[in-house]
């Protein structure tokens, strides 16, 4: 059975009716690369450092306890004494490191955007370059079995008319160099 669809799957790769246009070939590309996914990892992470970088402009709420023990009592403190707490903070302005903070790490995330867009069109191009490439071929292919087939008639009419009289051994061996 796994001989069978094989066989069946190479048939169909090789119909025209698999024939995939450029489109669909730079999708495909641009899919089954792994540096595509590493930038796209790398713009993830610098989304993450932007959200971390804005961190400064979060409150903050801290919870605490503390607790002291001392040897023996004294006249203004207990043996032992505890002190638990909250703490809710948010900072106004600390100066322009926050600020500038977020700022380098939204210029790096754009960067990155940047560097992933610029591979993508580098596969992309490759993709259709090696497109044009395989149509170049097929057309040269074409003219040359065009010129083949048309040597191939102008030697057999060198033939005939050497047969007849009309063109001499040199002019038919001539079509005959231009033919091989």
């Amino acid at each position: 059975m796994k001989k069978l669809s094989c066989a069946l799957f190479i048939l169909l790769l090789g119909s025209p009716a698999f024939a995939v246009d450029l489109e669909t070939m730079q999708v495909m590309a641009l899919n089954n690369r792994a540096v595509v996914q590493r930038y796209i990892t790398n713009v993830e992470k610098s989304q993450e450092d932007i959200t971390i970088a804005k961190a400064g402009y979060y409150p903050s709420f801290d919870l605490y306890y503390s607790l002291n023990s001392l040897d023996e009592d004294s006249l203004t403190e207990n043996s032992e004494n505890s002190l638990a707490g909250a703490r809710l903070s948010y900072n106004l302005f600390s100066g322009f490191r926050d600020k500038y903070g977020v700022m380098a790490a939204e210029q790096l995330k754009m960067v990155e955007e940047h560097r992933l867009e610029g591979i993508r069109q580098d596969i992309q191009l490759s993709v259709a370059l090696s497109y044009l490439n395989v149509y170049d071929r097929r057309a040269n292919l074409k003219v040359a079995e065009d010129a083949y087939k048309t040597l191939a008639k102008i030697y057999s009419d060198g033939e005939n008319r050497y047969e007849v009289g009309l063109i001499g051994k040199n002019e038919l061996l001539t079509f005959r160099v231009d033919y091989d």
